[in-house]
């Protein structure tokens, strides 16, 4: 009888084991990013999949949005207004996509939506989401960034003090800018572009719109945000939404703030705005607004990843920085043996550090070749053209002629944390003059007597031996003129003296921050 019972119980846990389902690695691998998305007709939208194989993309209505699979990643079209579903298959494996397409009308009453006085945005939260762009957006932006970088060394010029630490993000100061070129007209608009190096303002606002929508690598995070505010104020052209605020803000993804009062208020929402957009480290960009600022235009970057190549753990140590102005103790990171883009030449000993997987971005470092030279004597000796071909010889993404084995590498840890008040000075010496004149600046796409007054820029970097963390801000603070107006061998690069350095893409090539190290 107990043989027999034993018999039955084996034989019931046998057929449970053949009924029961085996989840298999191969299963786990298959997932998407998101099982939910909102897409405009005519627009598509990317969704990333992993999956140990094929697979397949069925619409339940082909009508609302279609769907094509291209590397890694679902393109999803939206056709017309609607709702539908899409399943993605991998074996017999299945997961489900939800799909919202909203028509350009309902995208005009999404910005709107977003229209409001400050104060009832201020609890308003934006949910940000990653997103991968593809090295075509780059290379695009690649044909305008000679004229950038242009702008980028000029600004840094500029701004540089004697002797001084300097931390700027002039792609910040250019998308700033750039939105304020909308809105210019006549000389106003021709000085604008010119100091820019823009001579067709609707391919820049294309290139610059597709490069701001996300990051080249999925490991590094790079945000891009702007902002509009601006007051109730009478001098606004009557058509200000058609023939600015739309435009604009749907070039360049800005928040829309109307009927803004320019108070304390406002000046709490504007920074709150900028501490939330760079992750905590620009927390203030402007410290009050006067009585007759009518409009803001605001960017914001942030950027943080780590080394492709990692610096040595426990490998840091102290050692002396020989500044200008003194000799000091810093954390100087190390490491060893590493593939990096490097030369020497008669001005400078240069090389990059790559960032994140691929080394899309990555910082370029530039230090005197002669000893007996400070860098920013060197760097302040050259023409803009040869400053910016001093890092371009590093090369660009997939140029490995400079790639060199180095035997050691040693960098300090530093933070710096910079504000330029006003780049007015800066932007009239390099030929934008009229935008700041009350009496002859001219801004009809936005409205009728109203002038720049400032540039606030703001900038932070953090490096040490996992990554970099920079952010900045960038205000433009728009005013009415009103009747009372106010004024193979061993190699070695040892970065424990002065230096220059820059982040930027190495796709294009742009610029997007610039500094310089003097003391620690």
């Amino acid at each position: 009888m107990r043989k027999r019972l034993l018999a039955m119980v084996l034989s019931a846990s046998m057929m449970v084991g053949m009924l029961t389902p085996v989840t298999s690695d191969a299963a786990k691998k298959f997932k998407v990013s998101t099982k939910k998305i909102s897409v405009k007709a005519g627009k598509t939208k990317k969704v990333k999949y992993k999956a140990p194989g094929k697979i397949k993309v069925k619409m339940k209505s082909k009508k609302t949005a279609k769907a094509v699979v291209k590397k890694k990643y679902i393109l999803f079209k939206g056709v017309k207004k609607g709702k539908t579903n899409a399943v993605v298959s991998c074996g017999r494996k299945k997961l489900n996509i939800k799909i919202t397409v909203t028509s350009k009308k309902d995208n005009k009453n999404k910005i709107q939506a977003k229209e409001k006085p400050v104060k009832d945005n201020k609890n308003k939260k934006q949910a940000t989401e990653k997103t991968v762009i593809g090295k075509d957006v780059a290379v695009k932006l690649g044909k305008h960034a000679a004229s950038m970088n242009s702008f980028a060394c000029n600004m840094f010029a500029g701004t540089k003090k004697n002797d001084a630490n300097t931390f700027i993000s002039p792609f910040s100061i250019y998308t700033a800018l750039i939105m304020l070129a909308n809105g210019a007209t006549d000389t106003t608009r021709d000085e604008i572009l010119k100091t820019l190096g823009i001579d067709n303002l609707d391919d820049y606002n294309s290139v610059l719109s597709g490069y701001m929508a996300g990051t080249l690598d999925e490991e590094i995070t790079l945000d891009i945000a702007n902002s509009i505010w601006f007051s109730k104020s009478p001098v606004f052209n009557k058509n200000i939404d058609k023939d600015f605020i739309e435009p604009v803000s749907s070039k360049f993804g800005c928040d829309v703030y109307r009927n803004v009062p320019f108070d304390n208020e406002t000046v709490k929402q504007v920074n709150g705005w900028c501490d939330k957009k760079t992750k905590g480290l620009i927390k203030e960009v402007v410290d009050s607004f006067e009585a007759d600022t009518v409009m803001a235009l605001i960017n914001s970057i942030y950027f943080k990843s780590r080394w492709k190549n990692q610096f040595l753990e426990n490998g840091s140590m102290i050692k002396d920085f020989h500044g200008i102005q003194k000799t000091s103790q810093v954390t100087m990171m190390r490491n060893m043996d590493t593939n990096n883009k490097y030369y020497s030449d008669d001005k400078f000993t240069a090389i990059e550090l790559p960032y994140g997987r691929d080394g899309m971005y990555a910082m370029d470092i530039l230090i005197s070749s002669d000893t007996n030279k400070y860098t920013s004597d060197v760097w302040n000796g050259l023409t803009t053209d040869e400053k910016i071909a001093a890092i371009n010889k590093l090369g660009m993404y997939g140029d490995s002629t400079n790639s060199r084995i180095i035997d050691l590498i040693e960098m300090p840890k530093f933070e710096l944390d910079y504000t330029v008040p006003n780049f007015k000075s800066v932007l009239e010496a390099n030929g934008m003059k009229t935008a700041f004149d009350v009496n002859n600046a001219s801004f009809k796409k936005i409205g009728d007597k109203i002038y720049v007054d400032s540039v606030i820029h703001k900038a932070k970097i953090k490096v040490d031996e996992n990554g970099t963390e920079a952010a900045a801000a960038t205000a433009v603070i728009i005013k009415a003129v009103s009747a009372i107006i106010k004024p193979a061998e061993k190699i070695e690069f040892i970065a424990d003296r002065p230096f220059i350095f820059c982040i930027r893409d190495t796709v294009s090539g742009t610029i997007l921050f610039i500094g310089e190290v003097n003391d620690l």
